[in-house]
């Protein structure tokens, strides 16, 4: 059995699959957040409470290695209750085969996250991110598809989070991305401060990510990560063409299922072809937010995630510049982007229908 067969059997055998559709309802009036919230909630449900931390942030990062640890719910103002997680549920991730799978690499992989930026200063991405071969004497790392520059910045942390979830540079106190190199970033920026609805500047935001999913194709881009989704009404022929060309091309696409825990069509979620992911939390029951039904494949880590935060941005639930813990289908989909570039960090020509 190839290496990339027994990572595949460990690092996918806690993550559930399911046979639900999946949805999420947009209200008449949506705010220019509406493609990111109704993906990553802004608000922290869950907390950690204080406990003896071994190894940094890594022994709070239950998605990775679920050994129990205790998430505090909030039911009102002074209520809250415990979550006792349940011990291996979580991606069977080792440090040890991490390592392996990352060393072993026979080249690197390209992971084109969609989304609102990175901070491509942040001391763990050091390495990780992606830059165009053709500038010569400038930066090019990513595109900024709503500007049409080179400009990158995040300015939610959303992008960052997501980001760092699939790969990060490891250190003592710090968070940890499912592997630690390998793997490159290619940010391309869809999502700003000054995006309302779902139109930007008299574009539909799904013919901008077909903008950036043609770009991902073109430069190279091995997996596709979009941690936000909009509904059918704005759904339009050329992001739907440009999907079928990323598929045609080998490169799959892991989107996020939404979390209205609802069961009617979004996209790109509801889309043929595409790896759509709800959540669970850490005792391995469904998130009460996770959106569910036919359309939805799988199910990975989504509750309380600690991952990277851009430095220039108040870490509000962590309290701890240049992290952040957040809950959403947007930090779930991120871990089955990992599992797919460690597939092909072993196996680079590995098919679509044998990755899936």
């Amino acid at each position: 059995m190839f290496l990339y067969q027994k990572y595949l059997c460990t690092l996918l055998a806690s993550i559930l699959f399911i046979s639900l559709s999946s949805s999420i309802v947009f209200s008449e009036e949506v705010d220019r957040e509406s493609l990111i919230k109704a993906f990553s909630p802004d608000q922290e449900i869950f907390s950690f409470p204080s406990q003896t931390v071994r190894s940094g942030l890594f022994q709070r990062q239950w998605g990775l290695s679920n050994h129990g640890q205790i998430l505090l719910r909030s039911q009102s103002e002074l209520i809250r209750q415990r979550r006792v997680g349940r011990v291996g549920t979580d991606i069977n991730w080792s440090e040890d085969l991490a390592k392996r799978v990352s060393e072993n690499a026979q080249r690197d992989i390209v992971v084109a996250v969609i989304d609102s930026g990175l901070d491509v200063d942040h001391p763990q991405l050091e390495g990780r991110i992606w830059s165009d071969p053709i500038c010569e004497d400038k930066d090019c790392f990513g595109y900024n598809f709503l500007d049409r520059n080179l400009d990158v910045t995040d300015d939610s942390g959303h992008g960052t989070h997501v980001s760092g979830i699939i790969t990060s540079n490891w250190d003592e106190r710090g968070s940890r991305g499912v592997l630690p190199s390998g793997i490159k970033i290619m940010p391309l920026k869809v999502l700003n401060e000054d995006v309302t609805g779902f139109v930007y500047n008299g574009r539909l935001v799904s013919d901008i990510m077909a903008e950036a999913l043609s770009f991902a194709r073109q430069k190279g881009a091995d997996v596709i990560n979009m941690s936000l989704g909009w509904p059918e009404a704005i759904q339009t022929p050329r992001f739907e063409a440009e999907v079928q060309r990323v598929l045609e091309a080998n490169i799959p696409i892991i989107v996020a299922a939404g979390n209205n825990r609802k069961n009617i069509p979004t996209y790109p979620c509801s889309m043929e072809g595409v790896i759509c992911v709800g959540a669970i939390d850490n005792t391995g029951e469904m998130t009460d937010f996770s959106n569910y039904g036919a359309k939805v494949d799988i199910l990975a880590p989504g509750e309380s995630i600690i991952s990277l935060f851009p430095r220039s941005l108040e870490s509000r639930n962590l309290r701890l510049n240049g992290h952040e813990t957040r809950r959403g289908t947007s930090q779930a989909a991120p871990f089955v982007s990992a599992v797919a570039a460690a597939l092909k960090l072993q196996n680079p020509d590995i098919s679509l229908q044998e990755l899936k």
